[in-house]
């Protein structure tokens, strides 16, 4: 991106015994997930290029387009977002800004739910002349600072990173901490009492969603004079965004060759969704 330059690895247990076990590194993903709750984990590792715009800082998910939300599907969006902040805390939500209800001139903000950056279950910074972690090493959950267990000591640790991140360090962020409600391999909500599984369409719309990591730039005052406090597109400065769908809930044809640069013959299979 603008900010940033780097790489991300995500993975989880494999779906069936055929399945691929291991990685560059000789993670066996099978091994290493048993005994967990964590349905996946997320590790991006980035170096910073130029100062950063602003210290207010999150991470989570974002969709592309508003969806309408009957309301069952509302409840349970309510019930999941009040599991998440139980589980991690710090969540900003908003359904978005239903395009119909604004004037044509006016930003609309996207449906997103993140969390601040001690969301984050690990975190490790690399000094400029070391040597970063490899990310799929066995050795990972060793290295650096996790939350677990010390939270307050950990929230300090993480404002302090916010506070001085800048170009020189590579920093290696972990997270897993509500995977266990998100499972992206079936494509439903899970682990939510009363309302789950659930299928993430009715949620959703159509894939993909963005995984994303940004700084929320100031903002002029909103529409009603005062501060502005919706995530609109034009205050996010993205770190890493990356576009998640599932093999059986794929994106379309043309939106993944706008995604990947890859005709979709050669990486996709010719059938859209």
């Amino acid at each position: 991106t603008e900010l940033c330059r780097g790489s991300y690895f995500f993975f989880h247990p494999p779906t069936d015994g055929r399945a691929f076990r291991g990685a560059a590194g000789g993670l066996d993903f099978a091994e290493y997930f048993k005994g967990k709750t964590r349905l996946w984990e997320l590790r991006i590792q980035f170096q910073v290029k130029n100062a950063m715009p602003s210290k207010d800082m999150y991470f989570g998910v974002e969709l592309e387009d508003y969806v309408h939300l009957p309301a069952a599907a509302k409840r349970v969006v309510q019930l999941s977002v009040a599991a998440i902040r139980q589980a991690v805390g710090g969540v900003y939500h908003t359904q978005g800004d239903d395009p119909a209800k604004v004037s044509p001139h006016e930003e609309c903000e996207k449906p997103t739910i993140v969390l601040p950056l001690w969301a984050f279950d690990q975190f490790i910074i690399t000094q400029p002349g070391e040597e970063a972690p490899d990310m799929t090493s066995p050795d990972f959950p060793e290295y650096g600072s996790r939350r677990k267990g010390r939270i307050a000591e950990y929230i300090r640790e993480m404002d302090d990173l916010v506070e001085n991140l800048g170009p020189g360090p590579t920093y290696t962020l972990a997270f897993w901490g509500n995977s266990r409600f998100l499972d992206v391999m079936s494509w439903k909500l899970r682990g939510i009492p009363l309302v789950t599984p659930f299928e993430f369409e009715p949620l959703i719309g159509r894939p993909p969603v963005y995984a994303v990591a940004y700084c929320l730039t100031a903002a002029e005052p909103g529409r009603d004079g005062k501060a502005e406090t919706r995530h609109l597109p034009s205050r996010k400065k993205y770190i890493f965004r990356a576009a998640i769908w599932n093999s059986e809930k794929r994106i379309t044809q043309e939106l993944f060759e706008k995604l990947t640069g890859l005709r979709s013959s050669e990486r996709y299979g010719t059938q859209e969704s």
